[in-house]
């Protein structure tokens, strides 16, 4: 499933609710990424501060989570991850498990 787009504000906020409604991590992801690049902006929107302060918590703590520094590790990870028969090929169950488990790590060391 591709998973849309989240690069203006109209998209974060029509996103932000379906993601926390129904779980989905990587669109958590892409949504605490443009709050992250934008927050100054974001958090000054009305529309915003009538998000549920469940959704604005995670997404101050999600947000730590897509720092440079993670984007690299996950990089890596993927690679590392390239199949043995096709190391051009990742497997994409292996590096989403991974991924939202290297994410809990560094959110619950927050």
């Amino acid at each position: 499933m591709e998973l849309p787009d989240v690069t203006t504000f109209q998209e974060f906020l029509s996103t932000v609710h379906y993601a926390w409604e129904y779980p989905q991590e990587n669109l958590k992801m892409k949504c605490a990424k443009f709050w992250q690049e934008n927050k100054d902006v974001v958090k000054e929107k009305p529309e915003y501060q009538l998000l549920p302060r469940t959704i604005q918590a995670s997404l101050t703590i999600l947000g730590c989570c897509v720092e440079q520094k993670l984007e690299d590790s996950l990089l890596k990870l993927k690679i590392n991850e390239a199949s043995p028969n096709n190391p051009g090929e990742i497997s994409k169950e292996n590096t989403a498990t991974n991924e939202v488990d290297l994410k809990f790590e560094l959110v619950t060391q927050v």
